[in-house]
Order: C-alpha cells, then structure tokens, then sequence
C-alpha cells in the first residue's frame, strides 16, 4: 500500500511522479516492505530551487526498514528502476525521489 503522512499536498504532481512512487513502491514491496509512506511532495521545507516545489519530487520513509542492508538494496534497485532521469538520494531520515533528466 502506497499511504500518505497527514498534511502532504498532492496537487500540481507531474504524473510521471505517481508512477516513480508506485515503481518505488514495488521495490519496497519486494523487498518485505509491505507499506510505502510518502512524506513529502510539494510541501515542507526544502531547499530553494528544490524539485518538491515543481511536483517533480517525493521524499518517502525509510526508518520502517530495520536492516540496513535491505535498505541499501532498495536504494540500488529503485535507482535501477527508475533509470537516469531519476535521482535517488539515500538521506538520513527519508529516500528521496526527484526526476531531473540530464
């Protein structure tokens, strides 16, 4: 299941977005993570010129993910996945999905 945190605004996502998050979903799923919690489109706070503020971006949770193996699996699979106009960032707190073709 694909959920949203409370307070994500969804509005103004370029479609290409919600099939990264099902894709990325899938790897989760894939991977034993039945649920995949996105907690952050165009809202928050984030850096200036970031791609959340053009709907080409999410950040989804990563802390649901006990073994860091595991999650460094997906981190390589969603990049794979997703091919090079994609890039996924590994961040403390979240995985970060933003499409920036190069």
């Amino acid at each position: 299941m694909i959920s949203f945190k409370s307070g994500v605004d969804c509005t103004d996502i370029i479609p290409l977005m919600f099939n990264a998050m099902v894709e990325t979903h899938t790897v989760f799923r894939n991977n034993g993570q039945d649920n995949l919690i996105v907690t952050a489109l165009r809202d928050g706070k984030h850096k200036v010129g970031s791609k959340h503020y053009q709907g080409r971006a999410f950040d989804c949770r990563t802390r649901n993910v006990d073994d860091a193996d595991v999650l460094l699996r997906i981190v390589k699979e969603v990049r794979a996945t997703l091919g090079s106009d994609f890039d996924v960032i590994l961040h403390k707190t979240h995985l970060h999905v933003e499409y920036d073709p190069k």
